[in-house]
């Protein structure tokens, strides 16, 4: 068996004021991603923030791994 990755962009939406708390809005979005990459055999490896504006996360980068059969040729 071999690995694949995969990699999606999780952004919180909408205009953002300085001193906004994104921390509840952008777990629910990470939820919803990991759920529905679950139901396929994904599973997370490493969440990475990409973008931190006025010290509010923004953006982060999810990395999902899954198992792969090789196929016999």
């Amino acid at each position: 068996m071999s690995l694949s990755y995969k990699s999606f962009v999780v952004t919180v939406p909408g205009l953002k004021v300085k001193g906004d708390d994104t921390s509840t809005k952008m777990s629910g979005m990470i939820s919803e991603v990991l759920n529905e990459q679950a139901k396929f055999g994904w599973e997370l490896k490493q969440i990475t923030p990409a973008l931190i504006r006025d010290g509010a996360l923004q953006k982060v980068i999810l990395t999902m791994e899954k198992e792969v059969k090789k196929s016999k040729d």
